[in-house]
């Protein structure tokens, strides 16, 4: 199967997985025991799964598509896409957390009764998670940390962690979780009333050439306000996801959705 089939093929059956790292076994090893925990080894559900994800060797072929599967087992194609996308969307978020990483997670603060925690990002890992099968996304150890406090170890599909906000991949600091949508609603309500205040801290690194350049440095404003707004720009990744920048042009402010934002900076040092 080339790469082009591979990727038609996945979007249909399994989108979630649907990635550079999901050939690796462990990925399809953890949708396997999702399905044997839910239906049994000689289930149909199980029989379905075993030939599009390769567990069964007498399929012949690793990953088939839907529609060998369907005419294989004898099962209508719209029963197997069916079966394939709910055991994947039934497969419970944080089984690709390792032990280092789950130990690793700083839990800030938490509020047991309106179930929301906080806890120290870490930068160089995600926010929220790529896909729910292999991830190591702050979100995603979250919920192996629930797992492991609130269920006896028991990964349970229900449990969904609903992101607050957003941190950048590089960026590290206090990151909040909520286990339900009311108790996000309530804290995404602060957040965009302006209610919560955020501190960051950047190292930046300037280059001069000679004493008196770094001298005249010395001497320039230690303090302001970036007051720019920003945009979503489309463009500006490969892989389509939006990203935000500074809009700086007045003319192209004009033109396109913008969203106020402002920022107070001083130099600590």
């Amino acid at each position: 199967m080339n790469a082009k089939q591979r990727v038609k093929h996945l979007s249909l059956c399994a989108p979630d997985a649907l990635d550079d790292d999901f050939e690796r076994c462990g990925d399809s090893d953890i949708i396997r025991q999702s399905v044997l925990r839910r239906h049994g080894a000689r289930s149909r559900v199980y029989e379905v799964c075993a030939a599009r994800f390769g567990w069964d060797a007498s399929a012949g072929s690793k990953e088939p598509s839907a529609r060998r599967v369907s005419r294989a087992l004898g099962v209508p194609f719209d029963i197997v896409v069916r079966t394939i996308r709910t055991e994947v969307k039934e497969t419970p978020m944080g089984l690709g957390v390792s032990a280092r990483a789950l130990e690793e997670l700083e839990i800030l603060y938490e509020d047991e009764e309106r179930g929301t925690v906080a806890v120290n990002k870490l930068a160089g890992v995600a926010s929220t998670p790529q896909n729910r099968i292999s991830d190591e996304s702050m979100a995603s150890r979250v919920v192996a940390y629930w797992t492991r406090k609130y269920h006896n170890n028991v990964p349970l599909s229900s449990t969904t962690p609903f992101v607050v906000h957003r941190l950048d991949y590089e960026t590290s600091g206090v990151f909040v979780v909520a286990k339900t949508k009311e108790a996000a609603r309530v804290m995404q309500s602060a957040f965009e009333g302006r209610r919560v205040r955020k501190t960051y801290l950047a190292l930046c690194k300037r280059t001069t050439t000679n004493a008196n350049q770094q001298q005249q440095q010395q001497q320039q404003q230690q303090q302001g306000t970036i007051d720019y707004p920003l945009v979503k720009d489309a463009a500006a990744d490969f892989a389509g996801r939006a990203k935000v920048r500074c809009v700086l042009n007045d003319d192209e402010a004009a033109l396109v959705k913008v969203m106020p934002a402002e920022t107070d900076w001083r130099i600590l040092h």
